[in-house]
């Protein structure tokens, strides 16, 4: 809900093939650098005759010298780059977050965001401003108790509307200020939407 008174893109990260994320694929590549690895090992070892534990010692060290890079190719280094993916979208997700926290108490409107049990979520600076309140006496509290106005408790009640499928209301109302004063101020109620489209409600 927005009061005014009447005086950055995100960087979508690389997408790297990441095979580890498919249980069925991981296996099958593993299994098939073990047989691949194992293979090349019985070969090599039946053009060299070798006492039984060199033998065993030549068979463990071929297989991991020749396991090692298939498993660092196709499983550690796209689990690496995935961290590093991961680790960047992260810092990019607190970035914007606190680029959108900035544009939203900087905004010249007053707004609140309100669940559908009419608590106030979040406020940002204007509004506190413009109620004479500051924004601990706000969050928590009903909208009805903070900067209520005629339309409390009835069924033209903004909010109630909104919660009613309506998709904008926008009207010019008094409203009371701590101090008592009554100034009048044009509100404009929307729908809360998640990225799907789709109205906020609580679970």
């Amino acid at each position: 809900m927005a009061l005014r008174e009447t005086k950055g893109s995100v960087t979508q990260p690389a997408r790297h093939p990441t095979i580890y994320e498919s249980p069925i694929r991981l296996l099958i590549v593993i299994v098939l650098s073990a047989f691949v690895s194992e293979t090349l090992v019985m070969i090599a070892l039946r053009f060299i005759f070798l006492p039984p534990w060199w033998e065993v010692i030549f068979d463990a060290s071929l297989l991991v010298i020749l396991i090692s890079p298939i498993l660092y190719l196709f499983l550690f280094r796209p689990l690496i780059l995935h961290i590093g993916d991961r680790r960047r979208a992260e810092e990019e997700t607190r970035r914007t977050f606190a680029e959108l926290e900035q544009i939203f108490d900087a905004a010249a409107d007053g707004m609140r965001l309100v669940d559908k049990d009419f608590n106030v979520l979040k406020v940002n600076e204007t509004f506190v401003g413009m109620a004479g309140i500051e924004k601990d006496e706000v969050v928590g509290r009903k909208c009805h108790q903070v900067f209520g106005g005629p339309l409390c408790h009835t069924p033209d009640c903004p909010l109630t509307r909104v919660f009613h499928s309506e998709q904008r209301v926008e009207l010019e109302l008094e409203k009371r200020c701590k101090d008592g004063t009554r100034t009048f101020y044009i509100l404009t109620a929307t729908p809360f939407r998640d990225l799907g489209g789709s109205a906020y409600r609580d679970r």
